[in-house]
């Protein structure tokens, strides 16, 4: 009875510690998607906030480049300045428009007095020389003659004297114009050097210009690539700085590596490398051993693990380096594909279908040649691996352990094929072996980024540099064509003034040669009328001498007409001077005009680029302070994420722990009842085969009574 009552009660307890038991796994089951979801969230926060702090940074640097602001270039010429001298030169062209003006009506004025004296001259002497003809015809006497030969030697006189002056005259312009001619090629030779100038400076400035352009594009090419490797490269910091979070366990075997025990070498996933793209295989195809701590021998294992149960750390996979080869063959598993491939001590015979290949060659150990070969030998990667193939799918699986019973198929997304059992489905949370992986995937693109942002540095340092040159240059280059035009100006204006100079003497050159001509003809005409009047004097001495008509009026004309003459000439030269002068100042004007056009454009642009740079600046700053705001946001939010990933981890734990303790707990119920329950069996068999003894003892008993009473029913009556 007493059993009984046990058994009753341990088959109560156990009742409700299997219920108990479900509802832990049931809470198990969902601590882990909350507890993954909450290291995502984490992890997403963490990477978030990392790349909001680097376009934080990112904001700041570009406000304090962009702090200062472009100036205007103070090239030394002023535009206002440039057009107050443009509106000075245009008032001069319209001073010499109007004296043009001036010049062309009193160029008229004098050729019409020119032409007016000249008839009157004619006419004049055309009269007096009907006089003297008439006198001749009234008089033939000696005073007629001899005033015809005063007249004719006044006229060879006047002639000889304008000969003369004539001649000086062509002398003097003959000077002038050979010293205008040699100025006018000296300067026409600078202007031609000059325009040569102005053509490599323009091909100068053009030059610098373009190459500026291609500096100022290339750096900001250079500034987005740096940019973006800045984003990708804070991505990846954050990025691999939660996945190293993952590696820390907080577990038996974390305990075990941070203790510094001698003998422990290290995680397996950090001893090994995986094929890309295969790290799920191999996961699979390890089992617990993937997430194993590698110790050199039973020694290290027995110290690693009386130091778990002293610090009650939990509990931990150790690997033993040095196992002997027949250890794995005879240790029992839980998992199935660790139990598969221990079976097998090496790779079975036969080779693989396409597409499948042994786990162990995609398993390698890096380091140094030694070292890796060395621990390569101690590790029993072979081991493990013995008799299992990776594979790309399920059903290439299936084939395969249909065609070969003895091996362990797996694919590359975990799920494990032998010919006795199946495990796999969809995804869980990855292996150590898979955040390893990840952690130096993310890391060697971490310092490929590195590098590549430092060589991006140090080039966009160089290009600043280069487009710092370059500005100076095209400073240099606009500065020298500035003065080349100025000095251009200054020629071409030199250059028409000599030019005019030049056409009023070859004009007055051949006015003088004309008029050279001219009063030779009048000397020799007058010399054959002197030679002839002469004669007929000396025929007629004694002829009595009339009155003459006086010469001085005519020689007044006369005067008169070649002074009207050179007025008309001086009128002349006046106006082409003051042509002349007008095409220079227009071209000086226009000169300065267009220096000014170029100087405003080049400030506006400057102002133009301040703008820009301001507008840029106060962008960034918002940015800058958006972040900081940001920013503070995200560090709560990130504190509550962590705070609620290490609550989640916390219930699992704790979860695990009960879950643990209560497995263990109605196991030893379970055997308790077990032995309650034979117990119970065994005592019920007892009674019964005692009261069947009792009840044969009993039968015996009364026949024996039944006997004897016979006997008395005989001997003495009924």
């Amino acid at each position: 009875t007493a059993l009984k009552s046990r058994r009753n009660a341990v088959e109560q307890r156990l009742e409700a510690g299997r219920q108990r038991q479900a509802t832990l796994e049931r809470q198990a089951a969902d601590a882990s998607p909350a507890l993954t979801a909450a290291r995502d969230t984490w992890y997403q926060l963490t990477a978030g906030r990392e790349r909001l702090r680097s376009l934080g940074a990112l904001a700041t640097e570009r406000g304090r480049l962009l702090g200062g602001t472009d100036a205007a270039p103070d090239t030394g010429r002023d535009p206002e300045r440039l057009e107050q001298q443009a509106a000075r030169v245009r008032e001069e062209q319209s001073v010499l428009e109007t004296t043009i003006l001036t010049r062309q009506r009193d160029l008229e004025r004098a050729t019409a007095e020119k032409t007016s004296a000249e008839h009157a001259a004619a006419a004049e002497d055309a009269r007096v020389t009907g006089l003297l003809r008439a006198a001749a015809d009234r008089r033939e006497g000696l005073a007629r003659l001899a005033g015809q030969v005063g007249a004719a030697r006044s006229v060879v006189e006047s002639a000889q004297a304008e000969l003369g002056r004539l001649r000086e005259s062509q002398h003097a312009g003959e000077e002038r114009r050979r010293l205008a001619e040699a100025e006018f090629r000296t300067l026409e030779a600078q202007a031609a050097g000059a325009e040569d100038g102005e053509e490599s400076l323009d091909a100068e400035y053009e030059e610098a210009s373009a190459a500026l352009a291609d500096i100022v594009t290339g750096i900001h090419a250079m500034e987005a690539a740096a940019r973006e490797g800045e984003r990708e490269r804070a991505a990846l910091t954050a990025r691999r700085d939660a996945l190293q979070l993952g590696l820390n366990r907080k577990d038996g075997a974390e305990h075990v590596l941070g203790a510094g025990l001698a003998g422990v070498l290290g995680s397996l996933a950090s001893l090994i490398a995986v094929e890309a793209g295969c790290e799920a295989a191999i996961a699979a195809a390890l089992g617990t051993s993937a997430d194993a701590v590698v110790v050199e021998g039973a020694g290290a294992a027995a110290t690693s693990l009386r130091l778990l149960k002293d610090a009650d750390a939990g509990r931990a996979a150790l690997l033993l380096a040095d196992a002997p080869s027949e250890a794995l063959a005879d240790a029992p598993s839980d998992d199935p594909a660790a139990a598969v491939a221990g079976a097998q001590s090496s790779r079975p015979a036969g080779s693989l279908p396409a597409g499948a290949r042994w786990a162990a060659s995609l398993v390698s150990v890096p380091g140094p040649a030694d070292a890796s070969g060395a621990l390569s030998a101690r590790l029993p990667l072979d081991r493990l691996l013995a008799g299992v193939a990776v594979v790309d799918g399920l059903d290439a699986a299936a084939q395969l352990i249909a065609a070969r019973p003895d091996l362990t198929a797996v694919t590359t997304a975990g799920d494990v094929f032998t010919a006795l059992t199946v495990h796999g489905g969809s995804a869980t949370a990855p292996s150590l072996l898979e955040v390893q992986a990840a952690v130096d995937e993310t890391a060697a693109r971490l310092a490929t980024v590195t590098a590549e942002l430092e060589r991006n540095r140090f080039a966009l340092s160089a290009a600043t540099a280069r487009r710092t040159e370059a500005q100076h240059r095209a400073d240099a280059a606009l500065d020298k064509l500035h003065d080349s035009d100025a000095k251009l100006a200054a020629v071409a204006e030199r250059l028409g003034h000599l030019n005019s100079m030049l056409r009023s003497a070859v004009a007055e050159s051949g006015r003088l040669a004309a008029s050279l001509a001219k009063a030779e003809a009048n000397l020799s005409a007058g010399q054959e009328a002197l030679a002839a009047i002469t004669a007929r004097l000396a025929a007629a001495q004694d002829a009595p001498a009339d009155e003459e008509p006086s010469p001085q009026h005519r020689d007044a004309l006369a005067l008169a007409a070649a002074q009207a003459r050179s007025a008309e000439m001086e009128a002349r030269l006046a106006l082409r001077s003051a042509e002349e002068q007008l095409s220079a100042t227009r071209n000086r004007a226009a000169a300065l005009e267009r220096a000014a056009a170029t100087e405003r454009r080049a400030r506006e642009e400057a102002a133009e680029r301040a703008r820009r740079r301001r507008l840029q600046a106060r962008r960034a700053a918002a940015v800058a302070a958006a972040v900081d705001r940001a920013a503070g946001f995200l560090d709560v939010s990130v504190d509550l994420a962590g705070a609620e990933r290490d609550s989640a981890e916390a219930r699992r734990d704790h979860v695990d722990r009960e879950l643990a303790e209560l497995r263990t707990a109605n196991d030893a119920l379970a055997r308790e009842l077990a032995e309650l329950t034979d117990s119970v069996h065994r005592d019920e068999l007892a009674r019964t085969q005692q009261r069947l003894k009792i009840e044969a003892l009993e039968l015996r008993s009364v026949e024996e009574l039944g006997l004897t009473a016979d006997q008395l029913v005989a001997d003495f009556g009924p």
